[in-house]
């Protein structure tokens, strides 16, 4: 794979970020919808079941995919016959959770005390399948950074999904509909994949699979361990607080984690391979790593401050007043999404260069302090876990960014300093004066509009006032303005 050059990289960077984040901007107004609409057609017990599901699917995605699909986007080189060869590790590994989904559903409902699970588990099950068969080709579209094909499998199957959703629940009020919404969406996201992937696959054969499995092997510890720290709220609150107290967790968690999944996890998608390919170059994988924390850390923990200070509006217009209950609970997670934000840049670096071992090394010490620390949160009920969960984030993204600087000779202060300079200049004065509205200012909306007003003003004060702050706005307006220029769609 040839190395692209500092400006052509820039624009392929800038180009697929801009689509991505226009595009999740497009599906986020759609879970929002979703959020808005289902749950005031479904109640907060659905959302619990609907939690566990969630859990359990998301364990078994992480086995399914065994790390392959982003092994594949990180290789230098990828021959055809590797890529049929992943198509069925996937595939088998697919069938296989599948199967052991069905087996072990009747103990889940056991441990969650809920008999409903005995049959909805059974039919997400084939999601398994859809995802497993379908992952390579979606890796394929990635490692081609044709972006745009990448949007619209985010975009429809979310589209889909909703729709299928909202026309279940008002017809019969059952929480089939949540299920319905999951299937769907698989079904259309693997279908879209499938199709767009680029290549027609073949029978398995010997090629050199060491490399790919062993990279695949490292993520997926990892991201085994994050899946117990991001999975044991839920865990902790079914087993010990029942399903109502669960499903105002959920809710708030949805809520709460919309902006970190609908931009984070694809720019994942963008940020891989445009990393991977500059890590090479130290000093050049350096300045890109720093532009994705000021996108996909900093803009995204401001607007985590302004819904953490906004929250009780926030939850009356897209939950509903039934759900007041969860706005302390969606405070707290909002604060802990500013942290989960800022860490996943940590993510990418330890991907892209290849050195998913040593971060293997720092999920073993940072993840389970997360667990604990939510344990120990449950003594103060559902409140307690969300702020054990913002303060072991807050710890994790620490202890990641020094980490990572050292791993990987890059300088943690590259990435440190200007995160702690824009949490102060920029998401503490916003957090402060959405609060300060939020209380003194009666109703709803004019709370939210005042809201959005203030945080503006505190941006623009920052970016005038602070010489650090002004490089970044001026490196944001260079890079809308790379958006705008024509220049090569692809890199070879």
């Amino acid at each position: 794979m040839a190395a692209p050059d500092t400006a052509a990289l820039g624009t392929v960077a800038a180009r697929g970020a801009g689509i991505t984040v226009a595009s999740q901007g497009g599906k986020l107004l759609i879970l929002l919808a979703s959020t808005a609409v289902l749950s005031r057609l479904l109640g907060p017990a659905d959302f619990g079941l609907l939690a566990v599901v969630l859990s359990v699917v998301a364990l078994g995605e992480l086995v399914r995919d065994l790390g392959l699909p982003l092994a594949a986007v990180q290789a230098a080189s990828l021959s055809r016959q590797q890529r049929v060869n992943l198509v069925w590790m996937n595939g088998f590994l697919g069938v296989v959770c599948a199967v052991v989904l069905v087996l072990v559903s009747p103990a889940l409902a056991g441990l969650f005390s809920d008999e409903r699970l005995t049959d909805v588990l059974p039919a997400v099950a084939p999601v398994f399948v859809l995802s497993g068969f379908s992952a390579q080709f979606r890796a394929e579209i990635t490692r081609s950074m044709r972006f745009g094909r990448l949007a619209l499998i985010e975009l429809l199957p979310a589209a889909s999904g909703l729709l299928v959703a909202v026309v279940v629940a008002a017809g019969t009020g059952s929480y089939w509909a949540l299920v319905l919404q999951q299937v769907v969406a698989a079904v259309v996201a693997a279908g879209l994949s499938t199709v767009w992937g680029g290549f027609a696959p073949g029978l398995p054969r010997r090629a050199p699979m060491g490399e790919l499995v062993g990279f695949g092997a490292g993520l997926m510890g990892t991201q085994v361990l994050a899946y117990a720290a991001k999975n044991a709220d839920t865990i902790l609150i079914g087993a010990v607080l029942g399903a109502r107290p669960l499903g105002l967790y959920s809710r708030a968690y949805q809520l709460a984690v919309a902006p970190l999944t609908q931009v984070q996890a694809p720019l994942t998608r963008v940020a891989v391979p445009v990393l991977a390919r500059a890590w090479p170059d130290r000093e050049r994988f350096s300045r890109f790593l720093v532009r994705g924390q000021l996108y996909g850390g900093l803009v995204v923990a401001v607007g985590y401050c302004a819904l953490a200070g906004l929250g009780e509006q926030v939850v009356a217009v897209l939950l509903g007043p039934q759900w007041s209950d969860s706005v302390p609970i969606f405070r707290a997670l909002c604060i802990g999404g500013v942290f989960r934000a800022l860490a996943q840049v940590n993510f990418w670096s330890f991907v892209s260069s290849g050195r998913t071992t040593s971060q293997l090394r720092l999920y073993l010490v940072t993840q389970p302090l997360i667990v604990v620390l939510m344990a120990l949160g449950l003594n103060l009920g559902v409140v307690g876990v969300a702020g054990g969960h913002a303060l072991g984030y807050l710890v994790a993204w620490l202890l990641g960014t020094v980490w990572a600087g050292r791993a990987l000779q890059i300088g943690s202060r590259a990435l440190l300093r200007p995160a702690l300079v824009h949490l102060v200049v920029w998401c503490l004065p916003v957090l402060l004066s959405t609060a300060a509205i939020a209380r003194w200012v009666p109703g709803t909306w004019l709370p939210l509009g005042l809201g959005a007003l203030g945080a503006l003003v505190c941006l623009a004060t920052g970016s005038v006032l602070v010489p650090a702050v002004r490089a970044s706005v001026r490196t944001g307006v260079a890079d809308m303005r790379r958006l705008r220029r024509r220049g090569s769609a692809a890199i070879a």
